[in-house]
């Protein structure tokens, strides 16, 4: 009898445990979201029509189950893209026909601090929280802020970054359990601040041949 019981009792929380997992999965985050991007200058020194075309004006952002497609407009990068399932992000730029594979896994940027702030910021109708990262960069060791808006109404598994590095990726996810509505970078020692702020929210069904990535199509 005993263990009868302990087998439905071990079948009701696989039960349990299934609906919770579904439910989750049908609560993230699936759409585009429409980025216009802002740049202010404290110096006329910096040559902003190089910044501004380096970054590009704006940008469509297509999120779905830990997969995304980043499409850049007026800028040498013409879209990103992160696959969790293959484990790979790769860059497409219009001066090239293949694929630059970005290392998120084994490369990044150092944590030095971050702060939360609990304020509300409302961007396209949703209360935002922020968080602040300071990083020492991978490349050069420069320090550089990263501030992430997020809102809790458009959450994501976080588990679909883990042991990204790239930006304290993993982290920062962590903590948001969200895709973030605004980006703002700034420089220690270089007079910009990056804003990278959503003007439109959109919650839609996203077809998986976005996401696919051509292997042959990499940079070796």
């Amino acid at each position: 009898l005993y263990s009868i019981m302990r087998y439905i009792l071990l079948i009701a929380l696989l039960t349990a445990f299934k609906l919770t997992f579904s439910q989750n999965n049908a609560d993230e985050f699936e759409g585009k979201i429409y980025y216009q991007n802002s740049f202010k200058f404290d110096n006329s020194k910096v040559d902003s029509i190089e910044v501004i075309k380096g970054f590009g004006s704006s940008s469509v952002y297509s999120y779905k189950k830990g997969k995304y497609h980043w499409a850049s407009f007026d800028s040498g990068l013409e879209f990103e893209i992160f696959n969790s399932e293959l484990k790979l992000m790769i860059d497409k730029y219009s001066t090239s026909d293949s694929l630059d594979l970005i290392d998120v896994y084994n490369k990044g940027d150092s944590l030095l601090s971050y702060s939360i702030n609990e304020r509300d910021t409302v961007i396209c109708g949703y209360k935002c929280k922020s968080i602040k990262l300071r990083l020492s960069s991978r490349f050069d060791g420069s320090e550089f802020s990263r501030t992430l808006y997020y809102s809790p109404d458009l959450k994501i598994d976080p588990s679909h970054f883990e042991g990204v590095k790239s930006y304290a990726g993993e982290f920062a996810y962590k903590l948001m359990k969200s895709v973030p509505l605004k980006i703002e970078m700034e420089y220690t020692g270089f007079p910009l601040v990056i804003s990278i702020c959503a003007v439109h929210v959109e919650k839609s069904k996203i077809d998986d041949s976005l996401f696919t990535i051509s292997r042959y199509l990499i940079k070796k």
